[in-house]
């Protein structure tokens, strides 16, 4: 799968969950998570399949502030 935030894309991992309720990334995604995502508001996603691929944008605004959050309630 791409990533994508402006001109910065990053090619990684993932798996599909099940019914596709969400993504589950590998590790490569957490330096796009706590740098490049907490200022871009449209986060470009290109997976690419077996059968096909699937392109599309996620609105990332108020990520920066869920992401604060999790990390305050982490246990460290």
């Amino acid at each position: 799968m791409t990533l994508a935030v402006g001109e910065t894309a990053v090619s990684l991992e993932g798996t599909i969950l099940a019914g596709g309720a969400g993504i589950n990334l590998s590790d490569g995604a957490q330096t796009l998570v706590a740098r490049d995502w907490q200022t871009a508001p449209p986060l470009s996603v290109a997976v690419k399949g077996e059968t096909g691929s699937i392109n599309g944008f996620v609105d990332m605004r108020g990520f920066s502030r869920a992401y604060r959050d999790l990390l305050d309630s982490c246990p460290r």
